[in-house]
């Protein structure tokens, strides 16, 4: 009985891969174009007479090709991951060396400003310490320089020709006493009350001015008082400031008749003090300082680094004994307290009624000054 199908088919598959441009070819030998015809025919009975078997064989060439399609896929992937890994790593370096770049620049610049702090608080805290040494050296020399009250009382007693003691009456029928100065040797500060009043009842500071001359209690308000307003002064608080202003006189040098006509008309009252609290001056200069009367206004003090502070302040050599200084000192003490006068100066004997009004309040006496005395003493120094 013959078989329907032979046993066995042999058959090339690669038939199959050849490319069909080689087909095409016109240089095929007849005998090449008969091998391939004999494959094709193979194929195809491969095709009809094994089914199953091409079917297999095809699934494992797609099996296979998918495979190596995936392989080489992966490993283009893989290609593509390690380049950007790379790219990433070396975007990384760049920030991180710009990172650091900067950091160092910007450690660098505040190593130096901090630097540049540290000098200019060294360089200040040299300058305070300073003016706090030339402070504490001025004001021990114009305390100790300062001729106090009550040594014109002990030169009164010991019955000194230069210094005459006398009372008068206030008009609330209440004793002054008065020292009347006949070339005694005299050094203190003196402030004007009123002299802006004077100058011009326009000008800044006129209105306190007027309004301390007329009520001599408004000196020794506290300095929270003045702060808060309390009593209703209105402008006379921003007027006023915690700061004074006053000059050094010194009789044998710098004793000036500038002002005396003023106190002759009675438009002025000038405190004396002969006094500086410790720690309470400010500012020392030859000449208007220009100062503000507020302390807080000032960022710094400048005081005069010389031998002698109050030597410098009457006059030296070459200058007029009638040369005008200013001293700054502080109003209130740490507790808000104003320092009131010793004394109340005048001239020539006249003794205004303000000015007897204010010794009367602050319980002080009168220093007359006989200028005709001091003649002499007031020459080019």
């Amino acid at each position: 009985m013959s078989e329907k199908f032979p046993k066995s088919v042999s058959y090339d598959e690669s038939v199959l891969d050849t490319p069909y441009e080689f087909l095409e070819s016109k240089e095929l030998s007849r005998g090449v174009l008969a091998k391939l015809g004999r494959r094709v025919l193979d194929l195809a009975a491969v095709k009809v007479l094994l089914p199953k078997q091409y079917a297999e064989s095809h699934t494992n060439r797609a099996r296979e090709h998918k495979f190596v399609q995936e392989q080489e896929d992966f490993r283009q992937q893989e290609v593509w991951r390690q380049e950007e890994e790379q790219k990433q790593l070396a975007d990384e370096a760049r920030r991180k060396e710009a990172e650091i770049s900067w950091e160092a620049h910007l450690a660098q610049a505040i190593e130096a400003r901090e630097a540049q702090e540290r000098a200019s608080a060294e360089f200040a805290n040299q300058m305070r310490e300073k003016q706090r040494e030339l402070r504490d050296k001025a004001e021990a020399q114009l305390n100790e320089t300062f001729v106090g009250v009550d040594e014109l009382e002990t030169a009164s007693m010991n019955n000194d020709q230069m210094v005459g003691k006398r009372n008068i009456e206030t008009a609330n029928g209440n004793a002054l006493t008065v020292y009347d100065l006949n070339g005694f040797e005299f050094r203190f500060l003196v402030h004007n009350i009123g002299y802006k009043d004077v100058a011009g009842g326009n000008v800044k500071g006129a209105s306190l001015s007027r309004y301390l001359k007329e009520n001599p209690d408004f000196w020794m308000r506290h300095q929270e008082a003045i702060k808060s307003r309390e009593y209703g002064y209105g402008e006379l608080e921003e007027q006023g400031g915690t700061a004074v202003s006053m000059s050094y006189f010194d009789t044998a040098r710098n004793l000036s008749t500038a002002t005396a006509n003023a106190e002759v008309e009675g438009k002025t009252v000038r405190y004396g003090f002969t006094r500086i609290r410790p720690g309470g001056l400010v500012d020392a200069s030859r000449g208007d300082a220009v100062t503000s009367h507020n302390v807080e206004d000032r960022k710094s003090t400048y005081l005069p680094d010389v031998e002698n502070v109050p030597e410098y302040l009457a006059g030296n050599a070459g200058r007029s004994a009638a040369d005008y200084n200013e001293v700054l000192i502080r109003r209130y003490d740490d507790e808000g307290n104003p320092q009131p006068p010793d004394f109340i100066e005048t001239y020539d004997g006249f003794i205004s009624d303000e000015a007897k009004k204010h010794a009367e309040y602050f319980k002080i006496p009168i220093v007359n000054i006989n200028l005709r005395y001091y003649d002499t003493k007031r020459s080019i120094i």
